[in-house]
């Protein structure tokens, strides 16, 4: 067995095999398809096989498809900003006229990367109307809410939080947002799941918390104040990874989809999930699949069961490796990465 491939199978295992309790009676499943960070446009963009990544993920015909931002891009590339962003939705938008529309934007949706001003934020508004009309259901700041099979999807702008945004007003825009959030939180029917383009974690790579300390600690208020069923879903660190925060009521597990990895050569992939959530929207157990399209080495199969228990019970080890195998540094950086994998949140 080749090294990366007894990395992976570890990783597997040590997510899977740790958890023996079976599934409670009272559950159903969820099936959905996701992409992240296509950056379309970009220098690192492989278009053929974005392409394939899309007529492959809805291929599995699920009823429900994921953006989690950095659709187009705004740095080097192929044309500007708005080309982009129009060029990334003209692959997808008649084949996906008939189902719900669930997205988040990431820092790379806007022309000022991180930034919040009115104008910023006004441009990217403006393109999504264009491109979308009535179907594009986020407000003029960013966020907004669907529900769907049984489920409250809520997404945030995220660089609002971001220690990189320099608007003079993003704290007050932040106290906004995360008002906002607390006000739907209040009204979910059931389960939520929070679509989160930069996650509300350390960038492990980098080892530098990903959103300014006030408005983070402010977001686990409101979490940790919710007495219902959250899932995290986000993107932006181009890595495959799995965090969770810790709460009297349950854990808040935050799932992290990668894509055009330095690990696997920048292809863009999509990820296949398949939740099994308990009477109360609560997630028990997690299934998903990354898959790059002409690159079946690449594919990784992780199995979370009792997402609840995760902090304690999975093999850290096993799963960093496989995160982070290919990467030439991590071996001067594993002891620092292994301490800071983990939210330390609760009390």
């Amino acid at each position: 067995m080749k090294r990366s491939e007894f990395l992976r199978a570890g990783a597997i295992l040590g997510l899977s095999a740790l958890f023996g309790r079976p599934v409670l009676a009272k559950t159903r499943t969820l099936h959905f398809v996701q992409w992240s960070d296509v950056h379309w446009g970009s220098d690192e963009d492989a278009p053929d096989a974005w392409r394939e990544a899309l007529e492959r993920g809805l291929a599995e015909n699920s009823p429900l498809v994921l953006f989690t931002g950095d659709h187009g891009d705004n740095g080097q590339g192929r044309g500007d900003f708005a080309q982009r962003t129009r060029g990334f939705w003209g692959t997808a938008r008649d084949r996906l006229a008939s189902r719900p529309l669930l997205l988040t934007l990431g820092n790379a949706d806007f022309r000022e990367n991180y930034q919040t001003d009115p104008a910023n934020l006004a441009e990217t508004e403006t393109l999504y109307r264009e491109i979308w009309g009535h179907q594009y259901y986020l407000d003029g700041v960013g966020n907004g809410l669907q529900r769907h099979e049984g489920l409250d999807w809520i997404s945030l702008n995220t660089q609002i939080f971001s220690y990189k945004n320099r608007y003079p007003k993003a704290d007050e825009q932040a106290q906004a947002s995360l008002d906002w959030l607390a006000e739907r939180l209040r009204e979910a029917q059931s389960g939520c799941v929070l679509l989160l383009h930069i996650p509300p974690t350390v960038d492990l790579f980098n080892g530098l918390q990903a959103w300014r300390p006030e408005p983070l600690q402010r977001f686990w208020s409101v979490l940790t104040a919710h007495t219902g069923a959250v899932t995290v879903l986000g993107g932006h660190f181009h890595r495959n990874e799995v965090h969770a925060f810790k709460r009297p009521q349950g854990e808040v597990c935050v799932l992290v989809t990668s894509s055009l990895s330095r690990k696997y050569g920048y292809f863009p992939n999509w990820r296949s999930n398949r939740w099994i959530l308990g009477e109360k929207g609560q997630l028990m157990r997690g299934d998903y699949d990354l898959l790059y399209p002409g690159h079946a080495d690449f594919r990784s199969h992780y199995s979370l069961e009792r997402p609840e228990q995760f902090l304690t019970q999975v093999d850290r080890t096993a799963y960093l490796n496989d995160l982070f195998a290919r990467h030439p540094q991590i071996k001067d950086r594993w002891k620092e990465l292994t301490e800071q994998f983990w939210i330390k949140g609760g009390s």
